[in-house]
């Protein structure tokens, strides 16, 4: 009788497991694998509500271990850390797939503990080690994480997954990492059926498409919203993205009121949003390889995103969209002035984004990908 080996998916939360991970692990149930997700509370509830539903129908099992992602209390880590390890000791993994800073870290004590035929750990954005100015407290955390990291990869039968070129030059040259350890993904993918390019479809429409977050460059989308609205009054400006997230500041939200800006709020049909928009914006501040867009490629948007790793790798400039500097409303509101007032630019660089996503950001490249991985 066939043996079925046991994958254990590690992740902050489901939501982003959902979003994510979700078409690898149904294709590894497909080939013979019983998968599991661990897991943590996920910073809005909207999404973790749908998320649950998403699994149920999936028929994916999870545990909530307790953790919060941000949460930088020893204490309470070491409690969440006891309890993880004692449920993934009962599940008993032949592979761990670990994604996020925090389920790598988790994933990599229990690794150095007990031993598992395989650990591939997924950074899938350096996060706020990366993105704020650390305390001495934080930068500590920060260092220790990275060692345990650097230590555990230096065993046998461990990859690290990385989705940019910034990434990997830190691990290999920061880090010390072996570069025959490491591996380069261009994000999650995107299904091409569903985010579809149709120019037909295409409206007025400019998407920031994103979680309502400082460092997502929401003020500087909004900045700029405020004053390509009353230049381009038939064009809307949406906002697509949770404002319950726990760690948001949405004070400025009260501050908009202006009919052509739009905060939809989270939206379970984000690919018709794609769909139907014409440019999509995300001046975030540093990603790993972002879904969304990703998601813009797959549906012939035009785009314009931030100079940062993360944003830089997934279009290229002057061809699918254009780059602007980071926390410059300035130079974010110049690159989206020119695409507004000029459809034939517009559309060219929405027809190249489905050409660079039908030859890069195909699911099943990653799915494929990731399951020759788990090979052992």
């Amino acid at each position: 009788m066939k043996r079925y080996k046991n994958i254990a998916y590690v992740i902050n939360h489901i939501s982003f497991f959902t979003s994510h991970i979700l078409p690898l692990a149904l294709e590894a149930k497909k080939n013979g694998y019983n998968i599991k997700v661990f897991c943590g509370y996920g910073g809005s509830q909207e999404m973790e509500v749908e998320a649950k539903k998403i699994l149920k129908i999936n028929k994916i099992k999870f545990i909530n271990i307790g953790f919060l992602p941000a949460s930088k209390n020893i204490l309470d880590e070491i409690k969440f850390l006891i309890n993880f390890i004692k449920e993934l000791k009962k599940y008993n993994p032949d592979i761990i797939h670990a994604i996020s800073l925090k389920g790598i870290l988790y994933s990599c004590i229990y690794f150095n503990i007990f031993g598992v035929k395989k650990l591939i750990c997924f950074i899938t954005g350096m996060g706020y080690f990366f993105t704020n100015k650390l305390k001495s407290y934080e930068l500590m955390l920060k260092h220790i994480i990275l060692f345990i990291i650097k230590i555990t990869l230096r065993s046998k039968n461990t990859l690290l997954i990385v989705e940019n070129n910034t990434d990997k030059n830190f691990f290999i040259k920061d880090i010390k990492i072996n570069k025959s350890k490491i591996r380069i993904f261009n994000g999650a993918g995107v299904n091409l059926k569903k985010f579809n390019s149709n120019n037909g479809n295409k409206k007025n429409i400019v998407l920031f498409p994103a979680r309502v977050l400082i460092e997502k460059g929401i003020n500087e989308f909004l900045s700029c919203a405020k004053k390509l609205s009353k230049k381009y009054p038939d064009w809307k400006f949406y906002i697509a993205g949770t404002m319950s997230y726990k760690k948001n500041q949405n004070q400025f939200i009260k501050k908009i009121i202006q009919k052509n800006i739009t905060f939809l709020g989270y939206h379970k049909k984000i690919h018709k949003l794609f769909n139907q928009s014409a440019i999509v914006c995300l001046p975030s501040y540093r990603e790993g390889f972002p879904k969304s867009l990703i998601e813009a490629c797959g549906s012939g948007c035009a785009i314009v995103t931030t100079n940062v790793p993360g944003c830089k790798d997934a279009i290229i400039n002057n061809f699918n969209g254009y780059l602007c500097k980071p926390r410059d409303t300035v130079s974010l509101f110049n690159k989206l002035n020119s695409l507004i007032g000029n459809r034939k630019i517009r559309e060219k660089f929405g027809k190249n984004s489905r050409k660079l996503a039908l030859s890069k950001y195909d699911i099943k490249i990653f799915v494929q990908n990731n399951l020759m991985n788990y090979i052992i």
